[in-house]
């Protein structure tokens, strides 16, 4: 009998961590990707700009556009800016810079180059909350209907690049 009150809660432990491990090894949709792949309407987006005029991704709408969130501390943004500078060359690309410093983001700009036809701040992240990041980089077209049509988290790579400028200019010929 004493062995068993020993015993017992050996057991019971064990049971809890098979279940556990069980519970955690279960594939589900991954929050962080609940809207990927659906369209869906883009947020209500007012910030200050890099230079202090203020920007409203409203007024962006009636085309297409492209819309990047990255920051200067975010190495896989470092990654993706000479794609994104290919990019700038056919599209225009809407910058928002998440959680970052001003005096950051100048120096980069001018070092590295600046792809983005505007450059929004968005120093307490809300911005990117309401798109729906997960992290940065993370790269939105939005058609001139203001929906989310396209979404891609991480660095963009070439191929990545060259597929949101051909579904941009897709949209530009429809008149979107």
């Amino acid at each position: 009998m004493k062995r068993a009150i020993y015993i017992l809660p050996i057991v019971l432990l064990l049971v809890l961590a098979v279940l556990s491990v069980v519970k955690l090894g279960q594939v589900g949709e991954p929050k962080s990707d609940l809207f990927k792949g659906k369209n869906r309407p883009a947020p209500e987006i007012v910030l200050t700009t890099l230079d202090q005029s203020e920007f409203r991704l409203a007024d962006e709408l009636g085309k297409p556009v492209i819309v990047n969130l990255w920051a200067t501390w975010c190495l896989p943004c470092k990654l993706e800016h000479p794609y994104l500078m290919e990019m700038s060359k056919q599209v225009s690309i809407v910058g928002i810079a998440y959680k970052d410093d001003s005096d950051a983001i100048q120096t980069m700009l001018k070092v590295d180059g600046n792809p983005f036809s505007v450059v929004a701040l968005d120093g307490d992240g809300m911005a990117g909350l309401d798109l729906g990041v997960n992290a940065v980089p993370e790269t939105f077209l939005i058609d001139g209907d203001g929906m989310i049509v396209r979404q891609h988290r991480g660095p963009l790579s070439r191929e990545e690049a060259d597929a949101f400028i051909a579904q941009y200019q897709t949209l530009r010929e429809a008149g979107q």
